[in-house]
């Protein structure tokens, strides 16, 4: 036998033994998966909403729009809005930090922050970081955050919108250490777990000690 054809039969048994195809969802189904479809406008997601209260929320893509140079989408989330960047390496939100001082607003943090690494892949991390500072008015405002997210790994969670066998969960912690001439010096952390889906996005998300989101309908073009 021709030595590079073996060695070819080789690398395929391989292959073969070590991603055994399954009757529906594989290994290079879920790659080729758009984990993060926040491109298309007109998509939709509705998400039932618990903790202190319950209630739905909605997010819709209405617009493409360059922020910061970046082309990103604009979500209206109910009565807010936010901006998103589904870029090679990661979905990036457009963060805005703002204080107040004799009725002036201002601004300490206004950038995109990598909100997930893609592709996923079991135990991969990665680390937002940021530190800034801000005069007005002879006064100091300085800013220091961190985010630190790790691919917890393929996790179903069964919605009322449908079951996804396919979900990833990924965990990430925020901390804000923000200091100002009016409140001193402040730390905020938040600890959350979120669940993304292949060709949907957001399923499920737990903000620790507060509110839990889960899907409950969606209308998506990836």
């Amino acid at each position: 036998m021709n030595i590079m054809k073996a060695f070819s039969t080789w690398i395929f048994l391989m292959f073969a033994a070590f991603f055994p195809a399954c009757e529906s969802h594989t290994f290079f189904e879920r790659l080729a998966g758009d984990y993060a479809p926040y491109n298309n406008i007109g998509n939709t997601w509705e998400f039932s909403v618990t903790g202190e209260d319950t209630f739905n929320i909605q997010w819709r893509i209405t617009d493409r729009v360059v922020l910061g140079g970046v082309e990103a989408v604009r979500v209206e989330v109910d009565e807010d809005v936010i901006y998103l960047a589904h870029e090679p390496d990661g979905l990036y939100e457009w963060v805005k930090t703002t204080r107040t001082f004799s009725d002036e607003i201002i601004t300490i943090e206004e950038r995109w922050r990598k909100r997930i690494e893609l592709p996923f892949a079991t135990g991969n991390t990665w680390t937002d970081s940021y530190r800034g500072e801000v005069q007005f008015m002879g006064l100091s405002y300085r800013i220091e955050t961190e985010l630190i997210g790790r691919v917890f790994g393929l996790d179903p969670v069964l919605t009322q919108a449908d079951y996804f066998e396919d979900a990833y969960r990924v965990d990430i912690t925020i901390e804000y250490t923000i200091n100002d001439p009016i409140s001193g010096e402040v730390t905020e952390l938040t600890r959350l777990s979120e669940w993304y889906a292949p060709d949907v996005g957001l399923v499920r998300r737990k903000v620790t000690g507060s509110d839990e989101w889960v899907l409950r309908d969606y209308a998506v073009i990836p």
